[in-house]
């Protein structure tokens, strides 16, 4: 399921549908956006469990770069098609690590 479904639904919420969209006002405050609240949606779990700063400053370091590089993929492309191929990818690298 993670591989298949969440690189389609997360890459078209957050760049097919907030950047984009907030993007047509404003591309930077588009990105901006898409970037912190994928992050911080990742991070969520720890935020609602009490986790420390210290903690949530480290978890949202991957996250928060992962967005970044998600976020001027598609800035750079504008195709949705290709985040969600970039996003499965980065995915299935993660789970193969877990697994290994």
């Amino acid at each position: 399921m993670v591989l298949i479904w969440a690189p389609i639904v997360e890459e078209l919420v957050f760049r097919g549908f907030i950047q984009e969209y907030v993007g047509k006002i404003n591309k930077k405050i588009g990105f901006f956006i898409s970037w912190l609240t994928f992050a911080f949606i990742h991070i969520r779990p720890s935020l609602m469990s009490g986790a420390s700063i210290l903690n949530l400053v480290i978890q949202f370091f991957p996250y928060g770069v992962m967005s970044f590089v998600f976020c001027y993929y598609y800035y750079k492309y504008e195709d949705i098609g290709k985040n969600i191929t970039f996003h499965f990818f980065y995915n299935l690298i993660g789970t193969i690590i877990i697994f290994i």
